[in-house]
């Protein structure tokens, strides 16, 4: 399903926003504060978490919005193949644990909302074309269970709800598409005018009312200007040695949205 367009019902809108996934990341022990390991086991309990949450919530359909980054490395490195990281796992078993937690958790999505839908930025600093090729990966394998899904080819994107734009992306691009400085997690004059500048030129079919849901930062803060919202989403990952060495600890957690049928919309947080 390519179409970037959820048509208008009677009822509420879910957007479970899954932003830095890192499927594949290790925490060294030797660092700072001991980080707990991130195994299969571990990323599995937490998205169990996100699906125990939304089971209580009256939606008619759901989309699980994928921000970028789901995997941490590329041959160990970040794909600008600038930074190495402290990585245990081969390519192999990354693409085939992030597959099989993936299609655990939205089996669990689709056996509460018959309406489920996969939509992905297919982007980011760490995971670049080898995160966007697992989820094209992922969406022909959703077809088994019925989800339809969406992998975008851009660095940016668009879903409109009922009348609203939500407009995603990871947030930093790997070096090829040459976006060396990632967006801040709090929106700023400079920001505020290259979104602005962005909406003019974008080839993008955007409704008037705007939200932009970014990921990256691992954190979670919201800004509002006249022309459009500013969401930075969290990590389910949360911290690594390095961001705990250089920015401090962040928890794990999920966002998500509740559009209603005026496409205006509630945001909250998962998290343990």
């Amino acid at each position: 399903v390519t179409t970037n367009t959820i048509l208008e019902s009677n009822k509420t809108t879910g957007i479970i926003c899954l932003s830095d996934l890192h499927v594949g990341a290790h925490n060294v022990p030797e660092g700072y504060i001991n980080l707990p390991e991130y195994t299969e086991t571990e990323i599995n309990r937490r998205l169990d978490k996100i699906v125990q949450t939304i089971s209580k919530k009256n939606w008619s359909r759901v989309i699980v919005l994928n921000l970028g980054d789901n995997v941490d490395s590329y041959r160990k490195m970040t794909t600008s193949m600038s930074h190495q990281l402290p990585c245990i796992h081969t390519d192999k078993e990354i693409a085939q644990m992030y597959l099989r937690v993936m299609m655990r958790f939205m089996s669990q999505i689709k056996r509460i909302f018959k309406d489920t839908s996969y939509y992905s930025i297919g982007s980011g600093n760490h995971s670049g074309s080898w995160g966007w090729l697992l989820d094209i990966t992922l969406s022909q394998q959703l077809k088994s269970i019925e989800v339809n899904s969406y992998v975008s080819n851009n660095e940016i994107d668009s879903i409109d709800v009922n009348g609203t734009s939500f407009v995603y992306l990871h947030g930093k691009s790997d070096a090829t598409k040459g976006q060396f400085k990632g967006f801040p997690l709090n929106l700023n004059e400079k920001t505020q005018c290259w979104f602005n500048d962005f909406f003019a030129d974008t080839d993008l079919k955007l409704q008037k009312r705007k939200v932009i849901l970014k990921g990256d930062l691992h954190q979670y803060s919201i800004n509002s200007v006249s022309s459009f919202d500013y969401i930075n989403c969290p990590s389910v990952y949360a911290s690594s040695t390095y961001i705990v060495s250089n920015f401090g600890k962040t928890p794990w957690a999920c966002a998500y949205l509740e559009v209603d049928t005026e496409g205006n919309y509630t945001s909250g947080l998962i998290r343990e």
